[in-house]
């Protein structure tokens, strides 16, 4: 039982120090933000049982190369499949995706985030207030620092369960 707690807490403690103490000035901000969305969904929990975990991103998004690096990667007894979609009938697109990646260039956000609040999607972005324009996770950069705010009282009214353990590291949570 204490080698299990103690290696969640190692764990734990490394994401912990990697996300709070790194600098930016020799590492890919883009780069850095897919590894943390990675990192960051191995502590996320959806209330129905899945065999994988499609994350969809929406056409150019300047993540894309970097998350399309994860596709095929393990995730809580899953597999990652990233999906690359188009803008074009959005709506109809996004119904396959359990986390969707959005940035600046999408025109209609209320609408996806909307929609995506009905079909159970985790949504994810960069964009100044997202969370409080409906998004669940909002990463940023403070002190050239990675942070991130999170709309837990969206996510736990979906059903999707944040680990307590990320939650406390948030910068805000809703």
């Amino acid at each position: 039982m204490k080698k299990p707690l103690f290696a969640f807490l190692t764990i734990f403690f490394l994401f912990f120090l990697f996300f709070h103490s790194l600098s930016f000035e020799s590492i890919n901000v883009e780069e850095l933000e897919a590894v943390f969305i990675y990192k960051f969904l191995s502590f996320v929990y959806w209330p129905q049982k899945k065999e994988d975990i499609s994350l969809c991103i929406i056409d150019n998004t300047p993540l894309k190369d970097y998350l399309l690096e994860f596709n095929g990667y393990p995730l809580q007894e899953k597999t990652i499949i990233v999906k690359d979609i188009k803008k074009s009938n959005l709506k109809k697109k996004i119904e396959i995706c359990d986390v969707l990646i959005l940035d600046n260039s999408i025109k209609n956000i209320k609408d996806i985030l909307s929609y995506s609040k009905e079909r159970k999607i985790l949504t994810i972005s960069n964009n100044h207030d997202f969370i409080k324009k409906g998004g669940m996770l909002e990463i940023f950069i403070k002190n050239k620092k990675l942070r991130f705010k999170v709309n837990y009282s969206l996510a736990k009214s979906l059903g999707i369960r944040i680990s307590s353990k990320v939650l406390s590291l948030a910068e805000e949570v809703l």
